[in-house]
């Protein structure tokens, strides 16, 4: 969906609520909508836990740099929470 299209739907919605949504711009919601990446609260979160994932194999990957004594604190705060 291009601008004017966005600018255009978001006026007629705008439009539907019969004055109570008088403060809000057409524009406003298109160039706000041009300037997102994402649509929605879900598409953050996805992206994010996409990079979490990411992020996560990466660490787990890596050689254990823990002596016992750390494993064992680790333990006890991964039982703890």
């Amino acid at each position: 969906m291009g601008y004017q299209e966005d600018m255009a739907q978001a006026g007629r919605l705008i439009r539907d609520y019969d004055g109570t949504w008088d403060g809000i711009s057409g524009e406003s919601i298109a160039r706000m909508r041009a300037q997102n990446k994402f649509r929605t609260g879900l598409d953050v979160a996805r992206y994010t836990a996409r990079i979490m994932r990411a992020d996560m194999a990466a660490y787990d990957a890596r050689s254990p740099r823990t002596t016992p004594t750390s494993a064992r604190l680790l333990a006890r705060l991964h039982r703890a929470a």
